[in-house]
């Protein structure tokens, strides 16, 4: 278990839902995968790279809904940067295989609906 942590501290993080509208795997890495997420009007198109290219495809991400942390700094990544983190399950020390579980919906409520 990770150090607990305050709840004001929880409260700082901004977990919005948001809709990937365009999955590709850039050029210059073979690791990442490129998101276009749609995250309503208030946040508006954002960039996120993800480092699950070797488990999933951009074909898996590509019209589906998912969880992003998105009031992290941006983070240069090759040619672009990111601008928040998707968010998916480690089962690393389940009884299952290694391969991270992605949270990834269909429609499940609009664009930009904040964690509670």
């Amino acid at each position: 278990m990770k150090p607990t942590i305050a709840f004001p501290d929880w409260m700082k993080m901004d977990i919005r839902l948001g809709t990937i509208v365009e999955a590709s795997n850039p050029e210059w890495s073979n690791k990442l995968i490129e998101l276009h997420v749609d995250f309503g009007a208030e946040l508006g198109e954002r960039t996120i790279f993800t480092a699950m290219r070797e488990f999933k495809s951009p074909e898996d991400f590509a019209g589906k809904q998912a969880l992003f942390l998105v009031n992290l700094p941006p983070k240069k990544m090759g040619e672009s940067e990111s601008q928040g983190m998707i968010l998916a399950l480690d089962p690393a020390n389940a009884d299952s295989n290694s391969e991270p579980v992605m949270l990834l919906f269909d429609n499940i409520a609009p664009n930009g609906s904040q964690m509670a």
